[in-house]
């Protein structure tokens, strides 16, 4: 999934998979030196309602335009 912010503000991406399920191990974040910094990856298995997801990662990106992969 390619997505990119039109704003220097918090952003945030959610994918719905409507009431599939998926395996969520790893993302890779690729951005210019000045984007992503600190990001947080969210799941919920049960519903789409913001306060009941968990945080499953929490990271800061490198000040870097390279690939990172996030395994978690």
């Amino acid at each position: 999934l390619d997505w990119e912010a039109t704003s220097s503000t918090n952003q945030y991406l959610r994918v719905d998979l409507v009431g599939d399920t998926a395996v969520v191990d790893r993302i890779a974040i690729v951005s210019s030196a000045s984007g992503v910094k600190d990001f947080e990856v969210r799941v919920s298995k049960t519903t789409s309602d913001a306060g009941s997801f968990t945080t499953i990662l929490s990271a800061t990106h490198p000040n870097s335009a390279s690939r990172f992969e996030y395994a978690f």
